[in-house]
């Protein structure tokens, strides 16, 4: 399941945080922590909760804030 989610992350992280400014520079940061997260097997709803979190940021990258 982890291996799906990561092959998930790469497809969408790609294009995240490309856009000049200081909004973007959060991005980027949330987009560097993301991608720099270690899963933890014994919590069983990581995977889903990172991945929220994954489309979340997409969303707000893309100027869409009513997440």
């Amino acid at each position: 399941m982890i291996n799906v989610i990561r092959s998930l992350e790469e497809k969408i992280l790609r294009n995240i945080g490309l856009k000049a400014g200081f909004r973007y520079e959060k991005v980027v940061n949330w987009k560097n922590w993301l991608q720099l997260y270690n899963f933890r097997p014994e919590l069983t709803d990581n995977t889903y909760a990172w991945l929220t979190d994954l489309l979340a940021l997409k969303s707000v990258d893309s100027g869409n804030y009513g997440v």
